[in-house]
């Protein structure tokens, strides 16, 4: 896919999803990285991507006061391509589950923080230059 991350943008992306919330880490994980994001860069934004499978996640979303914030944007994908066109055109970051999205980041080379819960990160690790992979186990965040 070609290294694609334009460091110029000020966008984190974040995917709380995975279509199995066995593998989900806590919403209240994204959220604080979201807010730290804001906090930190005053002109950046946050888009919170949601797939067919979100959909729980996306009412956790949706209930969170970040979503009014102004530099916050909730957004689903028909498709895997929009989804990627997206992500390329601003993206500066990107934080999430073991899922698919997460493997399209990296593979993107766009950074990646990846958190793993149920399945086996020395298998599933995503594919990339800048990837951060994270074992999430009672709350305790480690990285890899």
């Amino acid at each position: 896919m070609g290294d694609r991350w334009n460091p110029g943008n000020e966008t984190r992306w974040i995917h709380p999803g995975s279509g199995s919330p066995e593998k989900n880490a806590p919403f209240a994980l994204f959220e604080r990285r979201a807010r730290e994001w804001l906090d930190r860069t005053p002109n950046s934004s946050v888009v919170f991507s949601f797939g067919e499978a979100d959909e729980s996640v996306l009412s956790l979303a949706r209930a969170s006061e970040l979503s009014a914030h102004s530099r916050v944007r909730l957004k689903t994908f028909e498709t895997l391509g929009s989804f990627k066109n997206a992500l390329v055109e601003s993206a500066s970051n990107f934080v999430g589950n073991d899922s698919g999205p997460c493997h399209l980041a990296s593979m993107l080379g766009i950074p990646t923080d990846v958190f793993f819960r149920s399945t086996n990160p020395m298998v599933w690790k995503p594919l990339g230059p800048r990837v951060r992979v994270y074992l999430d186990d009672s709350g305790a965040n480690r990285i890899l």
